[in-house]
């Protein structure tokens, strides 16, 4: 008797396919969280919110305080009409011009806006003293305590000839250096005596700076709540639809990917298609293993820089990415090819067919 029984051997979907399974059910909670961030939910609470006016009443404080800054002689601008609303090209410019000085060894230093700062506004003692804490580490400058006079090194005027010089080239080192020293020397100073002034809360030109900064800065804290309220909802949405919804909605509680490649999770115990519990606890699961395109949702509307400064959005990301790399390993080293979810809910993935012979073998009429 034991001679007539048949053996069915049932394979679980090979290692490249079930990684495949993994990438495209990523890929679709991602494009369904992106479509709704993009086109629905940012633009209504941007609406809710109002965010027009307060972008608006920003973008008139940064061009009065960018004014009063220029008009303080403490800014400068290449093309003042032009590029009044972006700070950041003010300080490039300004940046060449506090260089020229010392490059030129002008005693007068007549664009050094650092220095005209604490001369009308604080000590030129405080400036001698961060010029020479913000300088360390690159040792650009030679420092005279006795006359607290600053003057830069000689090798330095050679390789940073170009500034003033058009005929002239900076070496790939100097440049590098150069470039450099204005994102960790003169920006970092430059923003230290920003926040100065909003602390102490100085008038520029009788215009209160702190007035200004605040309008901006509730702006800019306001576009940021935006960005990680609506990355959140729109990921959630996202995953409710992928997860839950679309399998809940099939008898087979298959996904999208699962329809589209032909497969089915089964329980590995009894071979049979998951009940609804099983399917929420695998949603969950999914939750915690997609979370890392959380922080690619709001792009372009933040660049991937700025998206450091989130750490809402930046560190469940990270840490979804460690779990989805353990259960990559979980997945190459298992012999059923289950990833470190299979695992936890005791499921495998099969083909369409594999299933169809495990119901034949029990005795189903398979249509």
């Amino acid at each position: 008797m034991d001679d007539d029984k048949k053996v069915l051997d049932i394979f679980s979907l090979d290692k490249s396919k079930r990684i495949l399974v993994w990438i495209c059910e990523a890929v679709i909670t991602f494009f369904f969280a992106y479509i709704l961030m993009h086109a629905m939910v940012t633009p209504i609470y941007s609406a809710i919110g109002g965010y027009g006016k307060i972008a608006e009443n920003a973008n008139i404080a940064i061009k009065k305080r960018n004014r009063a800054l220029v008009d303080e002689e403490l800014l400068y601008f290449e093309n003042e009409e032009a590029q009044i609303g972006e700070i950041a090209y003010g300080l490039s410019y300004s940046y060449d011009l506090f260089m020229s000085d010392f490059i030129k060894q002008d005693t007068n230093e007549p664009h050094n806006i650092l220095k005209r700062f604490y001369i009308k506004f604080d000590s030129i003692e405080n400036y001698y003293n961060y010029f020479k804490i913000y300088d360390k580490g690159f040792d650009l400058f030679i420092f005279d305590d006795t006359t607290s006079t600053i003057t830069l090194k000689e090798e330095h005027i050679e390789g940073f000839n170009a500034v003033i010089d058009e005929a002239d080239e900076m070496s790939p080192a100097s440049q590098k250096l150069y470039d450099n020293y204005l994102n960790k020397f003169f920006l970092t100073f430059y923003s230290h005596i920003l926040k100065t002034m909003k602390a102490e809360n100085i008038s520029l030109s009788g215009v209160s700076y702190a007035e200004l900064q605040e309008a901006i800065d509730y702006s800019n804290n306001f576009y940021d709540t935006m960005i990680i309220i609506c990355s959140v909802i729109s990921f959630a949405v996202s995953w409710s639809i992928t997860c839950i919804i679309i399998p809940l909605s099939n008898r087979n509680k298959r996904s999208i990917s699962m329809i589209m490649m032909r497969i089915q999770r089964i329980d590995l115990n009894t071979f049979r298609i998951l009940k609804k519990k099983r399917s929420l606890l695998i949603a969950f699961y999914n939750l915690v293993m997609y979370l890392f395109v959380l922080f690619l949702i709001p792009l372009p509307l933040i660049n991937i820089g700025y998206l450091f400064s989130m750490p809402i959005l930046l560190y469940p990301s990270l840490i979804s990415l460690f779990i989805c790399l353990f259960s990559f390993i979980t997945l190459l080293t298992n012999g059923k090819n289950q990833a470190t979810s299979d695992l936890l809910t005791n499921t495998i993935f099969v083909t369409n067919d594999t299933l169809d012979d495990i119901y034949k073998s029990k005795g189903y009429l398979i249509k």
